[in-house]
């Protein structure tokens, strides 16, 4: 009897052992086929972080396109001043207020007025001089004509004899509704000194620079000289279509050369982009592939530990069975009960 318990202790430890061992293979398994697809998607990420770094890279302007640049924002603070409510009010002195803080904001901006429906000059505010408290209309004026009749802006140039010098002339409608109608109140008109705006722009700028107007005529000139191989482009300044800038030659093929660098570089990108795809599909084909791998090798395993279980139990039963038939043999009354019955 001792040694059937003892059968049947072996048989039960030896099952749990095969079933703990199998346990512990199919989790290592798992977390081994986990890690490796972890460290496969790290490199794409890295790689697909870095792609954003480069195409995020902000491209070199030329000198046009930076002056361009400068005179679109000119004409930008000009309109949002020329909206401002406060210009349709009769008062003086927010006008004026308004003036002068646009004035110091922009130093190239000489003088701004103000007029009424009729042409007559309500506020004048000019740089050094002040406000100007001269009664004149500008009624006969071309430009007061077109803005009091088309209610649309007027952009132009003129050349003061005073000073000698060439201001931008920008001319903004002032309307407001009249019984749900909009109507022409007067005009707001701002001269530009045009020589200051670049001398402004080449406090920053690095690279030389010639500036012509109109008939050929040099209107300014940055660490210029005559022996500079340049390119010529011409600007976009608006109430000025005969201006262009002369800047070196090596600066336009650097920007042609960048610009090549940066299509060869989206290029690049592009079939990284596509490599990456590919193999993101791979990698998830593969995934799957292994993950059915995986799922059969443990229906194998379960199978063969379940032979292998069975086999041990078909041991023991035979030992037992071999067990008894020996008591048996030794003591033939082992195993009757108490009626004599086997």
């Amino acid at each position: 009897m001792i040694l059937n318990k003892l059968m049947c202790r072996v048989s039960v430890l030896s099952t749990a052992m095969f079933l703990v061992l199998a346990c512990v293979w199919l989790s290592s398994a798992a977390m081994t086929a986990k890690r490796k697809s972890v460290s496969q998607a790290a490199p794409a990420r890295s790689l697909e972080l870095q792609g954003a770094r480069d195409a995020n890279a902000p491209a070199k302007k030329t000198v046009d396109q930076d002056l361009d640049t400068l005179f679109a924002k000119i004409k930008t603070d000009f309109d949002k001043m020329a909206a401002s409510p406060v210009l349709k009010s009769p008062k003086l002195k927010p006008v004026n207020a308004l003036f002068w803080k646009s004035l110091k904001a922009h130093q190239p901006w000489h003088s701004l007025l103000r007029t009424d429906k009729k042409g007559a000059v309500i506020n004048e505010v000019i740089r050094i001089e002040g406000e100007s408290k001269e009664k004149r209309s500008v009624a006969t004026e071309a430009w007061f004509a077109q803005v009091s009749k088309t209610m649309k802006e007027h952009l132009n140039i003129t050349k003061m004899e005073k000073t000698g010098r060439y201001y931008l002339v920008w001319t903004e409608p002032v309307v407001a509704k009249v019984k749900g109608t909009e109507t022409f109140q007067g005009a707001v008109v701002a001269q530009i000194d045009l020589w200051d705006c670049f001398d402004r722009f080449s406090d920053k700028a690095t690279s030389p620079f010639k500036i012509h107007i109109l008939d050929r005529v040099v209107l300014y000139e940055h660490l210029w000289k005559d022996t500079i191989k340049y390119a010529e482009k011409h600007l976009i300044v608006p109430g000025l279509d005969k201006i262009s800038v002369r800047y070196p030659r090596i600066a336009t093929e650097a920007a042609s050369m960048h610009a090549a660098d940066s299509a060869a570089a989206a290029a690049i990108e592009q079939a990284r982009q596509d490599s990456i795809k590919t193999k993101t599909a791979a990698d998830a084909a593969a995934k799957a592939a292994a993950a059915q791998k995986a799922k059969s090798h443990r229906g194998v395993i379960i199978m063969v530990l379940a032979i292998i279980g069975l086999l041990i139990l078909i041991v023991v039963l035979v030992l037992m069975v071999k067990n008894r038939k020996r008591i048996d043999e030794i003591n033939p009354e082992a195993g009757k009960d108490r009626f004599g019955n086997l």
